[in-house]
């Protein structure tokens, strides 16, 4: 039931990757900043993102569909904020295409 369905916040970190290689690393990842917390921020866009995916008990990626990953998200708190939510289509392009 759950396989195949990605995490969003998980799909990220891919995201991240596959802009590394097609912008080259140096101008895609300068942007972004490390917060120590487990966190990363967009400098250009303000956005802030959870550096890691959601992982099972065992250490394991954690698949979860739609509505996994958004109690996931309202309950989660990373880097003294508990206000996180799924990102949009919007917020994901802006990783692939840094402004």
């Amino acid at each position: 039931m759950k396989k195949g369905k990605w995490f969003f916040i998980g799909l990220v970190v891919w995201m991240m990757g596959i802009a590394g290689f097609l912008c080259g690393l140096p101008s895609a990842f300068a942007a972004y900043q490390n917060n120590g917390n487990g966190t990363v921020s967009d400098t250009s866009t303000g956005l802030m993102w959870q550096q890691d995916t959601a992982r099972d008990g065992e250490g394991y990626y954690d698949r979860m569909n739609w509505e996994e990953a958004l109690a996931y998200c309202e309950a989660l708190v990373l880097g003294d904020h508990a206000d996180w939510r799924l990102p949009t289509i919007k917020d994901l392009d802006s990783i692939v295409r840094p402004r």
